[in-house]
């Protein structure tokens, strides 16, 4: 689990955005001795790269294969 914020520059993005705040969860399931998947899930309030949103959500699923 994490969490994060950051506020957005005003010469990226410009003046009068709000701040942003991230959480996010994972969990590694190791399905066999070389093999593992983690799925994730973020929650991004006020994110900077879409303003007119209030929340956005992220998700993703990794797989490790290690021989």
């Amino acid at each position: 689990m994490g969490a994060g914020w950051a506020k957005p520059s005003e010469k990226t993005f410009g003046p009068g955005l709000k701040d942003g705040y991230v959480f996010e969860t994972s969990y590694k399931f190791q399905l066999w001795r070389s093999f593992s998947l983690t799925p994730d899930v973020q929650l991004l309030l006020d994110p900077a790269k879409n303003p007119t949103e209030s929340k956005v959500w992220v998700f993703g699923l990794r797989a490790i294969l290690s021989i």
